[in-house]
């Protein structure tokens, strides 16, 4: 329950803006739903920034005393496997964000006319969306982890090598690997929150979707021409294919439940506006 507690907190600190989806033009839905998604990367990114550099800190706390760098470059490496647990940043992002979308989406399609959401489905939405990082979001937040231990074993080795070779004190060396490390957190985040933020987004309508009682069919809708979605290029018949609620799309021989499904390779994710849309019956 504290772990629901906290995720919910950050709802606040995630504002969408005054924003509501009530509206049955597909391309009005869609420009509003992009600017809720747009709303929140900012805040997103600069939650992954301090969790990587967090992690960053804790790392460099756990070397200990060392005297020589070849020692903290191998302290650096034996720890760093202990290190960048970011399943609770995953857990702060999608509880921050599936709520939020899933009720704008549930009040567009039971005319709730932007009344107060409904505690008890603010609750459900919220264990849905920790649930989803739980059951489904496994590979996402492993290829995370594992690609900050690489990183941090590449450059830590780079840069040892680099301070032996020019005669850097230890101090030097750390205040070197510490600004690439930090560095490297801006660029990781600003990528990871677009996409999560996006991803988080259509969970969130689709859960809502979902829990209303109501026959309903889906949409995928790719967006404004120009946007930049590889989609609109590569996959023509994506834009307005229908399916019912619990039937997948076919994303150019991919399955998808919904835009940025998890199941869906990174290069059908990454840089995706794909939004979806519900019609009933």
């Amino acid at each position: 329950m504290t772990q629901r507690k906290s995720a919910r907190q950050s709802l606040g600190e995630m504002s969408a803006g005054a924003v509501w989806l009530d509206t049955k033009d597909p391309i009005l839905y869609w420009k509003r739903m992009d600017r809720m998604r747009r709303g929140f990367i900012t805040s997103v990114k600069k939650q992954w920034v301090n969790d990587f550099r967090k992690e960053n800190r804790a790392l460099f706390a756990a070397v200990g005393d060392v005297k020589h760098p070849i020692e903290f470059r191998d302290a650096i490496i034996a720890q760093v496997v202990k290190h960048y647990d970011m399943k609770p940043s995953y857990k702060k992002t999608y509880g921050g964000i599936v709520p939020v979308f899933a009720e704008r989406v549930y009040d567009q399609l039971t005319g709730a006319k932007r009344q107060k959401a409904d505690p008890k489905l603010l609750d459900a939405w919220l264990a849905a969306a920790l649930d989803w990082v739980e059951l489904q979001g496994g590979e996402l937040i492993a290829a995370v982890e594992g690609y900050s231990h690489k990183y941090v074993v590449a450059w830590v080795s780079k840069l040892t090598s680099q301070a032996i070779e020019e005669g850097w004190a230890l101090p030097q060396l750390k205040r070197a690997v510490m600004a690439q490390f930090d560095g490297m957190a801006e660029f990781r985040a600003a990528r990871i929150a677009r996409t999560e933020v996006m991803r988080a987004a259509s969970l969130g309508g689709n859960v809502a979707a979902n829990t209303t009682d109501l026959k309903l069919m889906k949409e995928w809708l790719i967006g404004i021409p120009g946007m930049g979605d590889r989609h609109a290029v590569h996959y023509p018949g994506l834009d307005g294919q229908q399916r019912e609620l619990e039937e997948y799309y076919d994303v150019g021989g991919y399955a998808a439940l919904y835009p940025l499904d998890a199941m869906l390779p990174a290069s059908e994710s990454v840089n995706c506006v794909c939004s979806e849309y519900y019609i009933p019956k």
